[in-house]
């Protein structure tokens, strides 16, 4: 895999690219379903407090995790990001 030097990590293969994506819209339908949301709803709530962007940049170990504990780690992500904001 190719080092991509300006932040000195390796860069990820298109099929691990995929793999974070499809993680990242297994995250979104199912935070949707916890919280009775519709996709809109969801995809702003992922959007505003940089949800998506935490799951892919933690894929290789989030993935790992029961969708349980997934779903708590987002929750608890958004309410520190919550609590930010109102700061």
């Amino acid at each position: 895999m190719p080092i991509d030097i300006s932040h000195n990590r390796e860069i990820p293969s298109a099929q691990d690219m995929c793999a974070a994506v499809a993680f990242v819209a297994f995250c979104l339908e199912n935070y949707k379903s916890r919280h009775a949301l519709s996709g809109e709803e969801a995809a702003r709530i992922f959007g505003r407090y940089g949800v998506g962007d935490y799951l892919l940049e933690g894929y290789d170990i989030l993935h790992s995790f029961g969708e349980r504990q997934i779903l708590d780690d987002i929750d608890r992500f958004i309410e520190v990001r919550k609590q930010k904001e109102a700061r």
